[in-house]
């Protein structure tokens, strides 16, 4: 299973790397890169969205928390400072913890729990209110090898994934298009579709049954990847027995 990724915002050298020596030792995170001011990491951000943000509060220029507060991405902040000041206000932000230097490595394995529990929380939280979006009768538009084709996306089974074209399958029909699976992902985001493999997607609705490291579409066998069986399982219960989840 990927690892969530991590990014350090920190100016000084010993921070840096009791840091950066924390992260390696619990083996929770992929470490993208150490800066030492905001100026590089907002550069560094706009291209890169780490799942969390290890964030000094006092810098040079830019601090911390005036950074935080025009952040706009969908990084968690763990805020770390020698300083009590701003406790409370890093807590109203909604930050995942606040560590007060020096601390162990006990207590940032603390940190590094809350953040794991807020992690599942929200992808709870996402996939419930996927689950919620409306289920409409409606037309996927699409440009394929043979011109303009109306899909009803009712009729979708599910999406394969060949670079950077796509194959949309709806039982005996199949459909060829110039595009890549999250773009599709995107145009179907109101529809209950959920990606399963780093090339199928499948509709939640046209699943019989799920075993390991496969599910079964009719009388196709899709694969399954480790990073999405969790999610699989319990979106498409709640699809499958609405009543008893």
């Amino acid at each position: 299973m990927k690892k969530p990724t991590c990014l350090v915002v920190e100016d000084e050298k010993p921070a840096q790397r009791i840091l950066e020596n924390y992260i390696r030792r619990t083996g929770m995170f992929e470490l993208l890169g150490i800066f030492d001011n905001v100026v590089d990491a907002i550069a560094f951000l706009e291209h890169n969205t780490p799942d969390l943000l290890i964030l000094d509060i006092r810098m040079p220029g830019i601090s911390g928390i005036e950074f935080a507060r025009s952040y706009q991405a969908k990084s968690n902040i763990m805020f770390t400072t020698a300083f009590t000041d701003y406790a409370v206000e890093g807590f109203d932000m909604g930050v995942v913890d606040y560590l007060l230097k020096p601390f162990s490595f006990e207590r940032f394995l603390t940190a590094v729990q809350r953040f794991f529990d807020k992690r599942r929380q929200q992808q709870t939280n996402q996939a419930n209110l996927y689950l919620e979006q409306p289920q409409q009768t409606a037309n996927l538009v699409v440009k394929t090898t043979k011109g303009l084709e109306k899909i009803s996306i009712n009729e979708i089974e599910y999406l394969q994934s060949y670079g950077n074209y796509l194959k949309i399958v709806c039982g005996s029909k199949v459909f060829v298009c110039r595009s890549t699976l999250p773009a599709m992902l995107s145009r179907l985001q109101e529809h209950s579709f959920l990606r399963v493999h780093r090339s199928f997607a499948v509709a939640l609705q046209k699943i019989d049954s799920i075993a390991s490291g496969k599910i079964t579409v009719g009388r196709i066998h899709l694969p399954v990847g480790a990073a999405y069986h969790e999610t699989l399982v319990r979106m498409w219960g709640k699809t499958a027995y609405p009543n008893e989840v």
